[in-house]
């Protein structure tokens, strides 16, 4: 598609988040102002952070852009400094100026509760852990560096909230870039972590933990999220239509 963006891009990052200060300034300059508590920075499809950007991770697999490849070489430099360290990891020749985005035409689309390779071999698929690390990586530096941009137009004084770490409820967890929640966690630019309401089904697959008066399980640690001074937010995915007494 010629429209995809990329979140590798340092150009679509640097003119969104000069869009959202420029969002929240305009907002906090009128008389709404004062009515919000707290901007929750969104991004994806489904406005919760996962992997390929606007698209569906699931189904079309990881973001082949030249920008993310350029910057996922960024990243495999950083970690690995030479050429010999990226090859004794990833067990063959190449380079860091070289290497690229792992490709597996078996793991794509996925389909939800079907088996899906949950492990990876290494050295051979150490490639794959890394582009892995590197989407975690990616994705919260993104939601950091907006939610920072809300605290310079606010001047701290207003939350800020973001959906991420799906770590129980992750599908094709490796690309869903969900794996950093800890700098969240340690960042004073997150105020409140959120997800919806479980997704796991029955075998009717009409997702009893969100009926009402269901369990309305967690998505995340939210133990740990509380341990850190954080907010836990669960969005009421409760279906509308009626479901059984």
């Amino acid at each position: 598609s010629a429209n995809r963006l990329s979140w590798g891009s340092q150009y679509y990052h640097d003119a969104s988040v000069a869009n959202v200060r420029n969002f929240v300034n305009h907002y906090e300059s009128t008389s709404i102002g004062k009515r919000i508590i707290a901007y929750h920075v969104a991004g994806g499809a489904s406005g919760e952070w996962f992997g390929f950007g606007s698209r569906d991770y699931r189904t079309w697999g990881p973001d082949y852009s030249a920008a993310n490849l350029q910057s996922f070489r960024a990243w495999l430099k950083q970690k690995y400094g030479a050429d010999a360290a990226l090859q004794q990891a990833w067990g063959r020749t190449v380079t860091l100026a070289t290497a690229g985005i792992p490709t597996d035409s078996t793991r794509f689309p996925a389909h939800d509760r079907l088996p899906v390779t949950a492990f990876y071999s290494r050295p051979a698929q150490q490639d794959w852990i890394d582009f892995s690390s590197y989407e975690s990586d990616l994705v919260s530096q993104w939601i950091l560096d907006l939610a920072h941009g809300v605290k310079l137009e606010t001047n701290g004084a207003k939350l800020t909230a973001a959906f991420y770490g799906y770590t129980y409820e992750a599908y094709v967890p490796s690309l869903m870039a969900h794996s950093r929640l800890d700098r969240l966690l340690a960042s004073p630019d997150i105020d409140i972590i959120c997800a919806p309401i479980s997704y796991q089904a029955s075998s009717g697959n009409n997702y009893p933990d969100r009926w009402y008066g269901g369990p309305a399980g967690f998505m995340a640690a939210v133990d740990s999220v509380a341990a850190h001074g954080k907010l836990w937010f669960n969005e009421n995915d409760i279906l509308a239509f009626p479901v059984p007494d």
